[in-house]
């Protein structure tokens, strides 16, 4: 609606770069969640500064993605008959398309990267504590479920990839096959992908809460809170939690 009625055809830019930010947002989180289970030191030194890697990593590909959506959309912009891919051979055309390739390769390399981040967390849960029942269980449901969120998405980003290529390099046939290789059919995963990414936070709040025992029960909750006892010497047992499993020794 917005963009329909706002007379700057910039407007049209809030799609893709609002994409970034949501992928850029998502990205983030899956691989602080996933290296904050293979962590060895404490929770509190956890900060920013021990995550600079990949934080750098995808802050820069984020950046270059938006850099490569103004290149290719800012000229249409101004003037629909003009466009990078028009034109035939040229600089332009091969930026364009080095851009559009660097893009691919950089998601395939993100979706390899967490997906060897999430096998080794749910590796090391089975190996390190094999008898902690549903509260590892559901510490491997969450890091499942964030990896096939991850697919999703990823395929989402190459698709639009793939789309833009087809629709740029069909203008011999665009009269007679406007839409090549029934690139309508991409509509049902693009609805697909909306509903998986839009559920995905409420459906992390519900697994990531905390549901403590009741009085009396003695049946195990998914976190039992620890009261510290101050001014004590007497040792206390450490709890499993879902956001540190790397605080306790391993039986191994």
């Amino acid at each position: 609606m917005i963009v329909a009625n706002s007379p700057s055809p910039l407007v049209t830019l809030l799609d893709p770069v609002s994409h970034i930010v949501l992928v850029t947002s998502l990205a983030l989180y899956w691989v602080v969640f996933s290296l904050d289970k293979l962590a060895d030191n404490e929770p509190w030194e956890r900060n920013t500064r021990y995550y600079w890697r990949p934080l750098l990593s995808i802050s820069l590909a984020s950046v270059w993605a938006l850099l490569s959506v103004l290149f290719l959309r800012l000229p249409p912009l101004g003037n629909p008959f003009m466009s990078h891919w028009l034109g035939g051979e040229g600089p332009q055309i091969y930026v364009a398309l080095g851009l559009t390739f660097s893009l691919a390769i950089m998601i395939a390399t993100f979706h390899t990267y967490i997906s060897v981040l999430v096998f080794r967390v749910v590796c090391d849960i089975s190996v390190r504590y094999p008898g902690q029942g549903r509260d590892a269980w559901r510490l491997k449901l969450v890091l499942m479920y964030c990896l096939l969120v991850s697919v999703v998405t990823c395929l989402g980003c190459i698709l639009r990839l793939a789309i833009g290529l087809c629709l740029h390099w069909n203008s011999d046939t665009v009269h007679t096959d406007p839409l090549p290789f029934s690139m309508t059919r991409a509509s049902i995963f693009y609805l697909g992908e909306m509903a998986a990414t839009n559920i995905h936070l409420i459906i992390l709040l519900i697994l990531l809460s905390r549901s403590t025992r009741g009085p009396g029960d003695s049946s195990g909750g998914w976190y039992t809170p620890v009261s510290p006892v101050m001014y004590s010497t007497a040792p206390r047992e450490e709890q499993l939690h879902l956001w540190d499993l790397a605080a306790r020794t391993s039986p191994l």
